[in-house]
């Protein structure tokens, strides 16, 4: 363990019985469910009782700038939950999830340029074997752009919060095995990621998304702070969500879409062993230069 997320976990130290953990996870769900539930009932009110179906399976399905940010937008309330759970159940401020402010600012902003850079090259330099197909009128994307930023920077961070700040710190204050505050996160973090709209390849997603979970995770334990792992988690949620969605899943603020949906073993195999062996590159360059960083720092 680094002395950096020694100190991250330090104020989950006070009251890490599993208990209060358990409970935090029950509170976790209950205020996202709660968030949603509002959220409904304002949709509601909105369109009324009779287009209230069908507003809320465009949102579960989003294929338009609207129902996407409204989708994201739900994620304010995983972010709340973990909040909540800290203050109530551990008796401790709901910032300390995040680390350092000013180390998280500045690791965010490194993680997020560093990590859009290598992306922007694979993506469009090295681009892969096949066309992207338009998807939203240049000036429609563009006009959506800025808030297609704050929904992927809350959506982004609501995650990181949960999984790498309050799970991961919990788990640390009681258990000295990483198997338990390292990886158990991670594996969560990907079965959340099932959907049987994948088919066949619903695994190879739940195992990428865990690697990717792993990544974030070691950032975390690295550098003492969500910032990294948070920059990281935007950046390839930006890329993935605004500029080449995968045709069939989220959309509805995408510049382009793949040929293809994610059902389809042939063509996504390939894409997400090149997409893995892209972030494992970035997470590499991430960890060498914040490392020096914070080498620097002593």
């Amino acid at each position: 363990m680094t002395k950096e997320f020694s100190r991250f976990i330090a104020p989950a130290r006070a009251f890490p019985q599993e208990w209060r953990l358990l409970a935090g996870v029950f509170l976790i769900i209950f205020v996202y469910l709660l968030w949603v539930a509002l959220s409904a009932l304002l949709l509601w009110f909105s369109v009324g009782s009779e287009a209230i179906s069908s507003e809320i399976a465009k949102i579960a399905k989003p294929k338009t700038p609207t129902s996407t940010l409204m989708l994201f937008s739900t994620f304010i309330g995983l972010g709340a939950g973990a909040w909540v759970a800290a203050r109530v159940l551990h008796r401790r401020k709901g910032r300390t999830l995040f680390g350092r402010r000013r180390q998280l600012f500045t690791d965010f902003i490194v993680a997020t340029l560093i990590t859009g850079a290598i992306l922007a090259l694979f993506t469009f330099g090295f681009r892969p074997n096949f066309e992207f197909q338009t998807n939203l009128a240049p000036r429609i994307w563009l006009s959506f752009f800025p808030m297609a930023i704050a929904c992927l920077i809350i959506q982004t961070g609501a995650e990181e919060v949960v999984f790498r700040g309050y799970f991961m710190q919990q788990l640390a204050a009681r258990f000295k095995s990483p198997i338990i505050w390292f990886v158990l996160p991670s594996v969560v973090f990907g079965l959340l990621h099932y959907d049987p709209a994948a088919g066949s390849n619903i695994w190879i997603i739940i195992g990428a998304t865990t690697i990717f979970g792993l990544m974030a995770a070691d950032l975390t334990h690295q550098t003492g702070g969500l910032g990294a792992a948070w920059g990281l988690h935007f950046t390839n949620n930006l890329f993935a969500v605004t500029l080449v969605a995968m045709d069939g899943g989220i959309t509805g603020l995408a510049l382009y879409t793949t040929p293809f949906t994610a059902a389809n073993a042939s063509e996504l195999f390939p894409l997400l062993l090149r997409d893995m062996a892209v972030l494992i590159a970035v997470w590499m360059v991430l960890r060498f230069t914040l490392k020096r960083r914070l080498q620097n720092e002593v």
